[in-house]
């Protein structure tokens, strides 16, 4: 029975990676967004890289979505647990690419409860 939990584990990492919606079993929560630092690549339109600190339950991936709407970015991040597992919060960082070129103007940037603004000179 053990092996079978170790394919159990890696099945829904797998299926947490590459975007699987939760089963209704499981619970969808977001996570603890504590900073955010945007970092403005010198690329061609220019691109934003966002780094992401907080807090997340341990052995647990995250999912991250984006939205855009003109100058307003929206970022999701949640975490897929299963019910009764341990809620232990560990700390995280995470790199991402905002999605698209970014032109001249001030942008502002919501991640989950946190929010802010950058500015693309």
């Amino acid at each position: 029975m053990g092996p079978l939990r170790g394919i159990s584990a890696f099945w829904l990492l797998l299926c947490v990676v590459q975007g699987a919606e939760a089963s209704p079993s499981m619970t969808t929560t977001a996570v603890k967004v504590d900073t955010v630092k945007t970092v403005a690549l010198q690329t061609f339109p220019i691109q934003i890289q966002v780094i992401i600190t907080g807090r997340k339950l341990a052995g647990v991936a995250v999912q991250m979505r984006q939205q855009r709407i003109g100058k307003d970015v929206v970022v999701t991040m949640t975490q897929i647990s299963t019910p009764g597992a341990e809620v232990r919060l560990v700390p995280f960082t995470e790199q991402l690419l905002l999605e698209g070129g970014f032109a001249v103007g001030t942008y502002t940037l919501r991640i989950n409860d946190y929010r802010t603004s950058f500015e693309v000179s």
